[in-house]
């Protein structure tokens, strides 16, 4: 599922023309919004990316993963996040390492994902 995932978002970045792009993350949230949000195929609403250091967190809304679930399950948004992993490693350049740290069905305001650089 996190291959399958990752190449999906890899390839987006390259249908969107993004690849290596020196945009904002700001610009890149908004396009990544487009593309995956209502009004492109559904998967996740991007709320926004911000970088912390070398690390950079998504914040997600509406994720596919979770629709219907009830709170506390234990449902994990594998394959969203991955399509989000492969979009950001495309247009950053750099090979990351996923984690989902906060999750709306659990309590959180959004499902984040953040990602750490491989040394």
């Amino acid at each position: 599922m996190n291959s399958a995932g990752r190449a999906r978002g890899k390839k987006l970045v390259e249908e969107l023309g993004l690849v290596g792009s020196s945009m904002s993350l700001d610009d890149a949230a908004s396009k990544l919004n487009m593309a995956l949000g209502k009004d492109g195929t559904g998967l996740c609403i991007v709320e926004r990316i911000i970088a912390e250091g070398e690390n950079i967190k998504v914040y997600t809304s509406e994720t596919f993963c979770s629709a219907g679930e009830p709170p506390n399950s234990p449902r994990k948004c594998t394959f969203t996040m991955a399509a989000v992993w492969g979009a950001i490693e495309q247009l950053i350049g750099k090979r990351f390492k996923g984690v989902h740290s906060e999750c709306l069905l659990r309590g959180g305001t959004h499902d984040v994902f953040e990602f750490i650089p491989f040394e």
